[in-house]
């Protein structure tokens, strides 16, 4: 609950708090959304000793670990439009745990130990867009995003031993943000990716969504769509090698108000 309140708070407060002083306001949105997500790839970490090969220790999320969801959890977004461009930020979690079995070693856990797994994953993005097209069919808007993620793994074997990891990623990245307009209705699409230097490793990051809305009142909208990050990395996480190919999948359904 108090992760629910303090991303509320946020997704509508940081558009907010990042206009400059002075500028005007020309409209904005706060939306929230159920969304069920789903994460699929593969996950290993060296041993205490090091040296080990992460190419033949790599676990599925989903499959040996058991925590590929799907999982349903909110969606919180919202934006303001300025006379020097549109700020916004979204924000979204995933929670889950699963029992399930090794197939190969993970950091000092050997293959074939029955493990309880849990993965929590949490994102932010604040991002800042200027409009370079703006018809009555069609509004481009590039711009900049920084993509904060966090991810946190616990696995415990059932016999004793236990390997847990933090990563947090703040990646900044180069961002799109378009729109189609359809009457009443709009079809939107938001990208960003950047190779980054993830705790001392290196990586590919994306992040794409595409929603379409409906808006059936003068200041009320109803929207679905989907949400796609995709993390590719190699580093160290908590003094140890580690090796990450993560995907995150969702699809979501929610409204919002318009002003």
């Amino acid at each position: 609950m108090n992760r629910i309140l303090a991303s509320c708070v946020v997704s509508c407060a940081v558009p907010l708090l990042l206009l400059p002083s002075g500028c005007h306001i020309a409209g904005g949105a706060a939306q929230v959304a159920f969304m069920s997500s789903a994460v699929d790839g593969t996950a290993a970490v060296d041993t205490e000793a090091g040296g080990a090969n992460l190419g033949d220790r790599q676990n599925r999320l989903d499959d040996d670990l058991r925590v590929g969801g799907p999982v349903g959890a909110p969606l919180l977004s919202g934006w303001v439009a300025t006379d020097i461009g549109r700020f916004g930020l979204s924000t979204f979690w995933f929670d889950e745990s699963g029992n399930g079995t090794l197939s190969q070693p993970y950091g000092d856990l050997p293959a074939g130990t029955p493990v309880n797994t849990s993965l929590e994953v949490w994102n932010l993005k604040p991002y800042w867009v200027y409009d370079v097209v703006d018809t009555d069919i069609l509004r481009l808007a590039p711009g900049v995003a920084v993509d904060i993620t966090s991810v946190s793994t616990d696995v415990r074997g059932a016999n004793g031993g236990r390997e847990s990891t933090d990563i947090l990623a703040p990646i900044p990245m180069p961002f799109v943000d378009g729109e189609l307009k359809l009457g009443p209705a709009r079809l939107g699409a938001q990208l960003g990716g950047m190779y980054a230097r993830i705790n001392d490793g290196g990586g590919l990051y994306w992040d794409f969504e595409t929603r379409l809305g409906v808006q059936i009142e003068k200041r009320v909208d109803l929207f679905l769509g989907f949400r796609h990050i995709s993390l590719n990395v190699d580093g160290t996480a908590d003094g140890r090698l580690a090796d990450s190919d993560f995907d995150l999948n969702g699809w979501f359904v929610g409204g919002g108000v318009v002003f």
